[in-house]
C-alpha cells in the first residue's frame, strides 16, 4: 500500500501545480492564469460556443466562470450575444485579438504538454492522455 502523500489524489494534485505554476507564470503577459487560458483554448477552433459548452470543455465551477468571462470581455478578447432563437443563452466568440492571444496559448500548452510528455514514451503518454480522460469524464460533474 503507497504512502497517503503518494496515493493518486495528491500525486496528481502536485503535479498539476508543478504545470500551473508555470503555466501561470507565462499567460500571465495576456492577463491571464491556467484557468483563463483554457477558455481561450476551447474557443480557438474560431466557432461561438454556449456558456455550458465551455464549462463542459474546460471543467471550471459556473460561479468562477462567470468572473472568468466577464474579465476576457474586459481585456477585449471575447465577445458575448445572445442568439435569436434563445434569449436565455449567451454564445461567446473570441474577437480578432482574442483569436491572436488565443494563438499564442496554444505555443504555451504545448511547451506545457513536454514539460510532462517529454519525461515519459510516446505510448505512455497516449496511455496517460487516455486513462486522464476516462478519469475526468467518469468523475462528472462536482457537487
Amino acid at each position: 500500500m503507497p504512502r497517503p502523500y503518494e496515493t493518486l489524489p495528491p500525486l496528481i494534485n502536485r503535479v498539476m501545480e508543478k504545470v500551473v505554476a508555470v503555466g501561470n507564470k507565462d499567460y500571465q503577459a495576456f492577463g491571464l492564469n491556467v484557468r483563463g487560458a483554457r477558455v481561450m483554448l476551447a474557443l480557438a477552433d474560431g466557432e461561438a460556443l454556449r456558456v455550458f459548452e465551455i464549462i463542459a470543455r474546460c471543467g471550471i465551477e459556473p460561479s468562477t466562470f462567470s468572473h472568468l468571462l466577464t474579465r476576457l470581455a474586459k481585456l477585449g478578447y471575447v465577445t458575448r450575444q445572445r442568439p435569436e432563437e434563445d434569449n436565455r443563452a449567451v454564445l461567446v466568440r473570441l474577437t480578432a485579438r482574442g483569436r491572436q492571444v488565443a494563438r499564442q496559448c496554444r505555443v504555451l500548452v504545448d511547451r506545457h504538454h513536454h514539460l510532462i510528455a517529454d519525461r515519459l514514451s510516446a505510448g505512455e503518454v497516449e496511455s496517460l492522455r487516455k486513462l486522464m480522460l476516462k478519469l475526468y469524464k467518469g468523475l462528472g460533474q462536482p457537487e
